[in-house]
């Protein structure tokens, strides 16, 4: 019993080291990934407030501004993403921060954020801008847009034009809310958001993508003149929800290669022979199932690439079909470039899932749904400095993954919840509230 026991003790100190040695590995790879991420992107965004809040409000409110959104910024790393929780949870009286946020004008704070998203995006897509074609290749420069519906409950809001009840896959159910179009960028491993726009209960998806786009495009082109270089070739990712003629005239006529969702019951010609696009859909089932016969030891998944007339769209594309991973599901997409590779195709149309999973962060992590509004400005002001917040959660992920293996299938929630029980670098947060802004400790 004794010889039992010791065992067990010895096993127990052991198995209470170990945890206590990772721990501490924890907060030193954190701690120097934070201390990276402080000096590197926050204080760079702190100048970037500076310079752009001078051109629009005097000094003394620009402060004001830059502690605020500062502070929110900072303070969603550990789950206090409300100025509520913050100053709560600081023991801070008053409420000069809630009354200077409400007082902050819908059209001032969007143009802000608007303005410091492009900021944060024209410092990396430049670098990408003198770099060769075949790097531009590899970093995946993709245009993404797409639509999601947030949940809201709003008293004070006419219903119907903007707010109204839309069907939510999130909820599985029609919810009241704001259907919101996004179109923004993937470079490397980020989705950089470049523009939102709430969709009008009468307007279309595409009408709407387009005006997006010849914005966000004649921007791009301002960026690579003052490079003095052409802008590399660019994709645009959609869905079927974004698929119109003059949608995919304006990306020919721009030379962007748009890449969609087709319909199954639509007609493609294929020489000279109509047919539907659910019948080549069966036709890839046979050339698949004669290529698993012939290549039994393969675990490349087979793709049928197709050139055809696309009645729909009026012109000749590419067609692709294939299955994602273990899927039992064929997909279908199509590209109007004609000699567009199988594998170009699909891997960017998969950062498509990179918009998806920053809709998810506004939702789940940033529990944009659940924090109080009044209206639909108040929910514009909310959504655009979450997506600010959004840029910057992503950024510091990336650098904790590559910090080290062992945080590779670390997200954003999961590396919070690190910073949160281990009180890693919470001192900055501290210093921020009270060193560097107008808090009061609430006296004992």
């Amino acid at each position: 019993m004794i010889k039992k026991s010791c065992k067990r003790s010895k096993k127990t100190v052991f198995c209470t080291t170990k945890k206590y040695c990772e721990e501490q590995n924890y907060r030193k790879s954190f701690k120097k990934v934070l201390s990276d991420y402080k000096e590197g992107h926050l204080e760079a965004a702190s100048q970037t407030l500076e310079i752009l809040l001078c051109r629009k409000v005097d000094a003394r409110t620009s402060r004001k501004i830059q502690q605020m959104l500062l502070l929110l910024l900072l303070g969603e790393f550990y789950g206090l993403n409300t100025l509520n929780k913050l100053l709560t949870n600081y023991g801070v009286r008053g409420n000069d921060y809630q009354q200077l946020w409400q007082q902050l004008p819908c059209k001032l704070l969007v143009s802000l954020m608007n303005d410091w998203l492009w900021t944060i995006f024209s410092v990396d897509f430049q670098k990408r801008l003198t770099q060769s074609g075949s790097t531009h290749s590899r970093q995946k420069l993709t245009m993404i847009i797409d639509g999601s519906i947030f949940r809201q409950w709003l008293k004070h809001e006419e219903f119907g034009k903007y707010f109204g009840k839309y069907y939510s896959g999130q909820y599985k159910k029609a919810v009241y809310g704001f259907n919101v179009l996004l179109f923004g960028m993937v470079i490397g491993e980020i989705f950089y958001p470049l523009h939102f726009q709430l969709r009008h209960k009468e307007e279309k998806d595409s009408e709407i993508a387009k005006r997006m786009l010849s914005k966000v495009h004649k921007k791009l082109r301002e960026l690579a003149a003052v490079k003095q270089v052409a802008l590399p070739q660019l994709y645009l990712s959609v869905d079927s929800g974004f698929r119109s003629k003059d949608l995919l005239a304006y990306c020919e006529g721009c030379g962007l290669i748009y890449i969609g969702v087709p319909k199954i019951n639509h007609i493609v010609e294929v020489e000279g022979d109509k047919q539907k696009i659910k019948a080549l859909k069966e036709e890839y089932l046979k050339k698949e199932l004669i290529w698993k016969n012939t290549n039994p030891d393969s675990d490349e998944p087979f793709t049928w690439r197709i050139r055809v007339n696309y009645k729909c769209t009026d012109r000749e594309v590419t067609l692709l079909f294939f299955r994602l991973n273990g899927s039992r599901k064929v997909s279908v997409i199509f590209c109007t470039n004609l000699d567009i590779k199988a594998k170009t195709m699909r891997r960017h149309w998969f950062e498509r899932t990179k918009i998806e999973l920053l809709f998810r962060m506004l939702k789940n992590d940033f529990k944009i749904q659940q924090i109080t509004i009044r209206n639909r400005l108040g929910f514009m002001k909310k959504l655009a400095f979450a997506l600010v917040k959004s840029v910057y959660a992503q950024i510091f992920t990336q650098m904790v993954k590559k910090k080290d293996a062992l945080f590779q299938r670390l997200g954003f929630e999961g590396i919070r919840q690190k910073l949160i029980f281990h009180q890693i670098g919470k001192e900055w947060l501290d210093e921020l509230v009270w060193e560097h802004t107008f808090c009061k400790r609430k006296s004992s």
